[in-house]
């Protein structure tokens, strides 16, 4: 940091709170005035920013309610979203060849377990906090399989016509319906099962 052009070192920063704190007096309202020699400018970014953006030398910033397992299942999920581009791509440029709709499908499965990871391991860990009960799992994992089940008919519907595998995927918007329908007969079945025991 510097200050009263020069560098201060981390011991130092101990007394910003002092330099931040006498730009705010009547005199330092102008920015354009001088005080000691060194511009008001710097006294009030260093106030700026201790009370906007929470700047505090004596405490160094730990994000609260990070892990380390968070942050790799979502950059899975980002390099399954930052590939869609070239497996669709290649899709385009080869629409009969069931190789490249199975290589997209590939893509759209790997995108879902990614997603369906990064739930499973922020649920595991504390991290969501809604609908975070066990009927919130069974449903993610409801939806994972039905999914799973649409993506894996494309791909065997691929070797046989590559057009009706691409249609398959129409399912896609479906799945997550039927696994809800699901999970709510699972839960009242449940709840039958409970009351009659």
């Amino acid at each position: 940091m510097i200050q009263h052009g020069q560098i201060l070192r981390p011991a130092a920063w101990r007394n910003i709170g002092h330099y931040a704190a006498g730009a705010a007096d009547s005199r330092a309202v102008n920015l354009g005035e001088s005080r000691q020699g060194s511009s008001i400018g710097r006294g009030r970014s260093g106030k700026l920013g201790r009370d906007v953006y929470g700047f505090r030398p004596r405490q160094p910033l730990r994000p609260a309610g990070q892990r380390e397992g968070l942050a790799w299942w979502n950059f899975a999920f980002l390099f399954t979203i930052t590939v869609m581009p070239f497996t669709s791509s290649l899709l385009g440029a080869f629409p009969g060849n069931p190789l490249a709709v199975d290589i997209f499908a590939v893509n759209l499965l790997l995108a879902s377990l990614a997603t369906q990871a990064t739930l499973i391991f922020g649920r595991s860990k504390g991290l969501v906090i809604e609908r975070s009960g066990p009927e919130s799992m069974f449903a993610g994992r409801m939806r994972l399989l039905a999914n799973t089940l649409v993506i894996a008919l494309s791909i065997a519907a691929a070797w046989v016509s590559t057009g009706a595998a691409k249609y398959c995927w129409l399912l896609l918007a479906l799945a997550p319906r039927v696994a809800d329908r699901l999970t709510v007969r699972h839960e009242r079945a449940k709840s039958r099962a409970q009351g009659r025991g």
